[in-house]
Protein backbone atom coordinates (compact mmCIF):
# COMPACT_ATOMS: atom_id res chain seq x y z
CA UNK A 1 0.00 0.00 0.00
CA UNK A 2 3.12 2.21 0.02
CA UNK A 3 6.17 2.68 -2.16
CA UNK A 4 8.74 4.44 -1.35
CA UNK A 5 11.21 5.83 -4.33
CA UNK A 6 14.68 5.71 -4.60
CA UNK A 7 16.85 8.19 -2.11
CA UNK A 8 13.35 8.79 -0.38
CA UNK A 9 13.78 10.60 3.04
CA UNK A 10 10.65 10.14 5.46
CA UNK A 11 12.03 12.02 8.71
CA UNK A 12 10.92 11.07 12.70
CA UNK A 13 6.87 10.43 13.31
CA UNK A 14 5.78 11.28 9.80
CA UNK A 15 3.58 8.93 8.16
CA UNK A 16 1.65 7.74 5.65
CA UNK A 17 -1.90 6.83 6.48
CA UNK A 18 -3.38 4.54 4.16
CA UNK A 19 -6.51 4.00 5.71
CA UNK A 20 -9.26 6.48 7.68
CA UNK A 21 -12.71 5.87 8.82
CA UNK A 22 -15.39 8.40 7.10
CA UNK A 23 -18.70 8.12 8.67
CA UNK A 24 -18.18 4.62 10.04
CA UNK A 25 -17.05 3.44 6.62
CA UNK A 26 -13.18 2.23 6.60
CA UNK A 27 -11.82 3.71 3.45
CA UNK A 28 -8.09 2.28 2.12
CA UNK A 29 -5.61 3.39 -1.04
CA UNK A 30 -2.35 3.34 -1.62
CA UNK A 31 0.70 6.51 -0.92
CA UNK A 32 3.43 6.81 -3.91
CA UNK A 33 6.36 8.51 -2.92
CA UNK A 34 8.96 9.82 -5.04
CA UNK A 35 13.00 9.76 -5.76
CA UNK A 36 14.70 12.04 -3.26
CA UNK A 37 12.02 13.37 -2.11
CA UNK A 38 11.77 14.79 2.03
CA UNK A 39 8.82 14.56 3.98
CA UNK A 40 9.55 16.65 6.80
CA UNK A 41 8.80 15.58 10.71
CA UNK A 42 5.90 14.87 11.81
CA UNK A 43 3.57 15.05 8.65
CA UNK A 44 0.84 13.26 7.94
CA UNK A 45 0.16 11.80 3.75
CA UNK A 46 -3.66 10.51 3.30
CA UNK A 47 -4.29 7.66 1.12
CA UNK A 48 -4.85 7.92 -2.49
CA UNK A 49 -1.37 10.31 -3.12
CA UNK A 50 0.95 10.23 -5.39
CA UNK A 51 4.21 12.14 -4.45
CA UNK A 52 6.33 13.15 -7.37
CA UNK A 53 9.84 13.16 -7.72
CA UNK A 54 12.51 15.60 -5.34
CA UNK A 55 9.32 16.69 -3.96
CA UNK A 56 10.29 18.37 -0.46
CA UNK A 57 7.24 18.75 2.07
CA UNK A 58 7.93 20.39 5.27
CA UNK A 59 7.47 19.24 8.96
CA UNK A 60 4.07 19.22 10.67
CA UNK A 61 2.26 19.25 7.30
CA UNK A 62 -1.01 17.35 6.55
CA UNK A 63 -1.51 16.34 2.88
CA UNK A 64 -5.29 15.42 2.27
CA UNK A 65 -6.30 12.17 0.36
CA UNK A 66 -6.10 12.14 -3.12
CA UNK A 67 -3.53 14.78 -3.79
CA UNK A 68 -1.08 14.55 -6.66
CA UNK A 69 2.20 16.69 -6.09
CA UNK A 70 4.36 17.44 -8.93
CA UNK A 71 8.16 17.00 -9.26
CA UNK A 72 10.75 19.54 -7.89
CA UNK A 73 8.01 21.27 -5.90
CA UNK A 74 8.13 22.75 -2.11
CA UNK A 75 4.78 22.05 0.25
CA UNK A 76 3.81 23.28 3.77
CA UNK A 77 1.12 23.74 6.03
CA UNK A 78 -1.83 21.97 7.60
CA UNK A 79 -3.69 21.40 4.79
CA UNK A 80 -0.65 21.50 2.68
CA UNK A 81 -0.38 24.52 0.08
CA UNK A 82 2.72 24.89 -2.55
CA UNK A 83 5.61 27.43 -1.56
CA UNK A 84 8.08 27.11 -4.19
CA UNK A 85 9.80 24.63 -7.15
Amino acid sequence: MVSIGDEAELNEDCGPQTHLFEDRVMKMGSVDFGSRTNIGTRTIVLYDTKIGDEVHIMPLSLVMKGETLGNNTVWMGSPIEKVGN
